[in-house]
């Protein structure tokens, strides 16, 4: 068993080669990297989400508003 850390996490992170992870983790939703992953909540929110896999728990941090 190991930890992986994302990059900045989500859809088109390295990290999606897992097929079948134990868990997932999105540590926040926040206003940051918005060059890469977008200028709205709701976008940054859809990149992040993309770490999540069907069957797999996920655990959310807080969402800044």
């Amino acid at each position: 068993m190991g930890v992986i850390e994302c990059e900045m996490g989500g859809r088109l992170d390295p990290t999606n080669i897992l097929e079948k992870p134990e868990a997932t983790a999105i540590t926040s939703i926040a206003y940051d990297h918005m060059e890469y992953l977008g200028s709205t909540l709701e976008a940054i929110a859809y990149e992040k989400s993309g770490i999540i896999k069907a069957g797999v728990p996920c655990v959310i941090g807080p969402t800044v508003t």
